[in-house]
């Protein structure tokens, strides 16, 4: 037969509590992640205009 210490039964009293009421978890904020969404879209677009604007002045370089 194993003998539990009282330092063992109380943390297995805590451990038993804890897994019936869990700590809620807190979702993501619909604001943090509308900002977000919209800064890549903006830096997604910048870099779309920008390797088009390389695209273009290596055509006309090359049509000289």
């Amino acid at each position: 037969m194993v003998s539990q210490t009282p330092a063992a039964q109380d943390y297995l009293a805590e451990e038993i509590q804890r897994l019936q009421s869990p700590v809620q978890m807190r979702g993501t904020g619909v604001i943090g992640t509308t900002i977000n969404l919209i800064g890549s879209l903006i830096l997604i677009i910048g870099l779309m205009y920008l390797m088009m604007l390389g695209i273009k002045f290596i055509y006309v370089k090359a049509s000289i």
